[in-house]
């Protein structure tokens, strides 16, 4: 398992988080824990391998799909030949339970799960290789915090079925989770921003799915949320999926490495595809040190222009 932690401005949390995982699953380092950090104000809790985004300001409202893309590159390393079996995409906010990791291993070997996102939302979500390959990458037209886990589960629901358990929001897109209890939420302080503020977030998942489901998916009304696999199940069991494009290829703007090859057509990922077939995810530069003094020293136009500087150079 490698675990894949974004935090913004949690220091605290973080440091919660870190310990919470260490006496529950065991000595963590550069080679099983991975920080996506999105502020300014971090302190590396422990051994770990840490990434930096440091061109994203730390008044950003975030950008959780491409945070989780950005953990499903570095965790599982290539499609082909993965680094681990299993990555858990993992909001600093949480504490993981005594006894997760029986009660999670018991759910694999006994329901196959190849998918377990704990709620509220995309708050801890495990993912299996074969999952991945079969669901692919966070929709990154999903540009905030808000909805892209409805997103993510309804095509996770619909490409596994029983071989995934989501908790999701309430009632809403649970499915097959049993009291699989493995998170705790840290609440006392927050990023402060709520899907809500963002109607265009909305309105893209309504363009996606149809004014229908997504009335099923955002409601807190028993009636409606009781049959939300009912609705998804007679619009998309006789007929395919949305395809998942990928809008951003080149624009990790902080970052020295160039993924583009890996953002090939769209997805979900099949065994046959370019991406399996000739790609792996795999690298071996160390992350720039972008935490420095210097770094931070330099306004914010020069370090954008070097960032669309070395974009532009792998287009041309």
């Amino acid at each position: 398992m490698i675990f894949c932690v974004v935090t913004y401005n949690q220091p605290q949390q973080l440091d919660r988080l870190y310990s919470s995982l260490w006496h529950t699953w065991g000595v963590l380092d550069k080679n099983n824990l991975i920080i996506i950090n999105n502020h300014s104000n971090f302190k590396n809790p422990g051994p770990s391998k840490v990434f930096h985004n440091d061109l994203r300001s730390d008044d950003s409202i975030g950008y959780l799909s491409r945070s989780w893309n950005q953990c499903l590159l570095q965790g599982f390393g290539s499609s082909v030949a993965p680094l681990s079996d299993w990555v858990c995409l993992v909001q600093s906010d949480v504490v993981f339970q005594p006894g997760w990791k029986q009660r999670f291993l018991q759910n694999v070997e006994k329901q196959g799960s190849r998918f377990v996102a704990c709620g509220p939302g995309d708050q801890a979500t495990f993912i299996h290789i074969d999952a991945f390959r079969e669901i692919g990458w966070w929709d990154e037209r999903f540009c905030g915090i808000g909805y892209q886990e409805f997103d993510y589960f309804v095509r996770a629901y619909l490409r596994l079925g029983d071989r995934c358990a989501i908790q999701g929001h309430g009632g809403a897109l649970t499915h097959n989770w049993n009291g699989l209890n493995l998170i705790a939420r840290q609440r006392e302080h927050g990023s402060g921003h709520t899907s809500r503020a963002n109607p265009m977030l909305y309105a893209h998942l309504v363009e996606k799915w149809g004014d229908e489901i997504c009335r099923h998916l955002e409601t807190g009304d028993p009636a409606l949320i009781v049959k939300w696999r009912d609705v998804i199940d007679l619009q998309f069991k006789e007929k395919p999926l949305p395809k998942e494009y990928n809008w951003y290829p080149h624009f990790y703007m902080d970052d020295e490495r160039d993924y583009s090859h890996l953002y090939k057509a769209y997805t979900p990922l099949k065994r046959r595809s370019l991406d399996i077939k000739i790609h792996g995810f795999g690298w071996t530069e160390e992350p720039r040190p972008l935490d420095g003094v210097e770094t931070r020293q330099l306004p914010v136009r020069v370090r954008i222009k070097r960032a669309l500087g070395r974009a532009v150079g792998r287009l041309s």
